[in-house]
C-alpha cells in the first residue's frame, strides 16, 4: 500500500495497516516513501 499521509499521521496509518492485515489474515507491506 502506498500512503499519501502527512508525517504526523504515520502512526495512525501503521495501526490501520496492521488492522487490515489482521482482518484479511494476510501479510501487508507498506511503503512510506
Amino acid at each position: 500500500m502506498l500512503p499519501n499521509w502527512p508525517d504526523k499521521r504515520v502512526v495512525a496509518w501503521e495501526h490501520l495497516l496492521k488492522a487490515r492485515a489482521i482482518e484479511n489474515q494476510a501479510v501487508v507491506f507498506g511503503l512510506t516513501e
